[in-house]
């Protein structure tokens, strides 16, 4: 994709194709390529816009993004980590309230 991109098969404000799509064509897991998608985004390659996909972004020098661009996805990238992390510590917490105690073997 990132090669496709740069070679102006999608040129800037393009709508890439959806994920299952991206599966379809490229013989991969769902979580691929959604995990492909938002490594571009990181590298601020695409936007991607929640209920409506992902988009090429425009490029301020005609290539390489800005330090600001850099900057701000990699924030969104932490925040995005950071809620995940949060919700796998609820989930992990849930569950082990439901297991049923450790006998000692002492």
């Amino acid at each position: 994709m990132r090669a496709e991109i740069a070679g102006g098969a999608y040129p800037p404000g393009t709508q890439l194709p959806s994920y299952r799509r991206l599966r379809d064509e490229h013989h991969v897991a769902l979580n691929t390529a959604q995990t492909a998608i938002r490594i571009l985004a990181v590298e601020g390659l695409v936007e991607i816009r929640p209920a409506r996909g992902a988009y090429v972004r425009e490029r301020a020098d005609g290539g390489a993004p800005t330090l600001r661009a850099e900057l701000t996805d990699l924030q969104a990238a932490l925040r995005r980590s950071r809620l995940g992390l949060g919700a796998a510590e609820n989930a992990v917490a849930d569950i082990l309230t439901r297991l049923p105690p450790e006998e000692s073997g002492g």
